[in-house]
This record gives C-alpha cells, structure tokens and sequence, in this order.
C-alpha cells in the first residue's frame, strides 16, 4: 500500500516533535494547536505525527461536533469509549462497570459516567474536570499519552476549560516522606509551579505496570490496554520555606546516592561556590499533610475467565510474571 509523501510540512513537524518530546520527557501535560483553514492538510500532519514521532504513545481521538444534544464532553466521550472498550450493544451498567475498570475509583467513574452520558446524576464542572483527569492519568500510567481533539473550533468552553485543567495540573516530581508529610519540589518555570501553594494536589506514585496485546485475549473485537497500580495521596500544599527546600535536598539525595552510589556517594559540597545557591533558586518545594492515601490498580480483572487465562499466557510469554502475580492477586477469588 503507497502512503502520500508529507510535503513542505517540515518546520510544523519539528514543532510539533519538540512539543511532544518536551512533554513525554519533562512527564508533564502540554497542549498544542493546529491551526488551518479547511483541507489544508492538518489531519494529515496529526497523522504524520504519530507514525513517525510518537510512536511510543497511547492515542486517544475525539472530535467536536458542531451541534446536537448532550455535546459538549463528546470527545471526551468518544476516548472513554475507546480506552474502556465500551461497544454500541453494552448496556449502561455494563458501561459504567468497564469504566469503574479502567480508573479504579468509584468516585471518578461516578463523574465520568455523568459526563459521557451512562447516569443522570449531576456533578460540578470543577469535579469533572477533575474526574477526567484522573482518566487520563490512569491512561498515562505505563506509556506516553496523545490526546487528539479534532474540530476544535467547535468546542464549547467547557470543554475548553476541562483541556486546561488536565493541562496545567500535572507534573512529575520527585518526593519525600518524613514523619507523616510528603515533600516535593517543581522547577520555577514550570507552569504549575504557581497554582500549588495552598491548593489541593493529588500525588500519584506508581509501581508495577505493562503493556497488554489485544492478542492476549480469548474473545474478539478487543483492544490493547495498560496494568497498573499506584498509591494516591491528596492534602493541601504549602510552600516549603529555603532552608527546608535545602534540607529536601539534601535528603533525597543522601537516599539515592546511598542506594545507587554508597562507595562513593556525590554530596553539594563536591560543587563550585554559589552554584548550589543558584540552582535552589530555579526551584520552589512543597509540603503536603495526606488527609486521603488510597490504592488503584487494574489488571485485567474484569475480564472473562477465559480472557484471563489468555492474559496469562500472554504476559508470561512477555517475560511479565510480575503482572502475572497481580492479575492472579486480584482474581484468586474467582
């Protein structure tokens, strides 16, 4: 099969593979937008985009419409439906129980399933915003995310708003707990940086995680996903003053240089005079009192006995027996 060649596209394909590796590389959320009149070639660009720069990258798709009812969250529709594997004959329980599968909190798949349209409760904006993204978050776990919103200009504000939520509240950073609080630290320039201090913040710390085939399945008409587990802890943040920044650092890396350096382990003394001074100054800590610690995890164990059985086999032909062990964890009952 012949593919058309991409042609004077060559500076929107750098921008947009610098945009992307920025934000797979820093583990941040970026938003990017393509702007053309009709036919000009921006689905293809997308597309180009995909098949030759993040081709690591789970990519979820929706479009704008540009009326109708229950319209204003249908992208988001579409990629719940894509990333749960909903089909056109479950019925909305069954819907909402794959959701509930895919996030593995009750109190987001409640939100989610409001906005997409599988329950009648109401919720405010600000919650689903935040439920989707926690969707997004749960996709994100293992693998880079590429969230393509197709016909933006139809977008309702909503929608708008819910893109720059999911835009500006996500960064990785590293933390440490000490005597029942949470410290971490964020570059300055990082736009985040700013909309922390005494807001809430939701902390995700993730552990065993993989990839599974659409192959590893009994029955058809499925679709490759991601395991995953985590902890999540919430609480308010409040600035850390300098010298505590200091001693964050210090900290953390007398930990990993212990782990990974004991021998010789690298200390801030080994620095020039004022460049340790310097570089505290690009960066602002943060402390965190857990008021929620929760676990989330997905394996798989939603599915068929059938299907889990094909799981296994799959994963341990993968070399995974770790997530071998969480699928049978969670289905030992079964």
């Amino acid at each position: 099969m012949l593919c058309p060649v991409v042609v004077g596209r060559n500076t929107e394909l750098a921008a947009l593979a610098a945009a992307y590796r920025e934000a797979r590389d820093s583990t941040s959320a970026m938003l990017v937008t393509v702007i053309g009149d009709a036919g000009v070639g921006k689905s293809r660009l997308v597309h180009e985009v995909i098949r030759r720069i993040a081709t690591d990258a789970y990519v979820l798709r929706g479009r704008c419409l540009p009326y109708g009812d229950g319209i204003t969250f249908w992208p988001l529709v579409e990629m719940v439906r894509q990333a749960a594997d909903i089909r056109e004959d479950d019925f909305p329980d069954q819907a909402r129980t794959k959701v509930r599968a895919l996030v593995g909190q009750t109190d987001v798949a409640e939100r989610l399933a409001s906005a997409i349209g599988l329950a009648t409760a109401n919720f405010p904006l600000r919650e689903i915003n935040w439920a989707a993204r926690k969707f997004f978050e749960s996709v994100a776990a293992t693998a880079p995310l590429l969230i393509i919103v197709e016909d933006i200009h139809w977008a309702e504000v909503a929608l708008l708003e819910l893109l720059a939520h999911v835009r500006d509240s996500v960064v990785h950073a590293p933390i440490l707990v000490r005597e029942g609080k949470v410290w971490f630290h964020v570059a300055r320039r990082n736009r985040i940086a700013d909309h922390l201090a005494d807001r809430r913040v939701l902390i995700s710390i993730a552990s065993r995680d993989g990839y599974h085939s659409a192959n590893w399945y009994a029955s058809a008409n499925q679709v490759s996903t991601w395991h995953y587990e985590a902890v999540e802890i919430e609480g308010e943040a409040h600035a850390l003053s300098d010298d505590e920044l200091v001693q964050l650092l210090d900290a953390l890396s007398d930990t990993m240089e212990g782990r990974y350096s004991a021998e010789q382990p690298w200390t801030r003394a080994k620095m020039d005079p004022g460049k340790f001074e310097a570089m505290t100054k690009a960066i602002v800590g943060f402390e965190i009192v857990p008021d929620d610690i929760r676990g989330t995890r997905k394996f798989n164990q939603h599915k068929t006995g059938a299907d889990l059985e094909a799981s296994v086999e799959g994963q341990l032909g993968a070399g995974r027996d770790d997530i071998v062990a969480a699928m049978r964890e969670l289905t030992s009952g079964r």
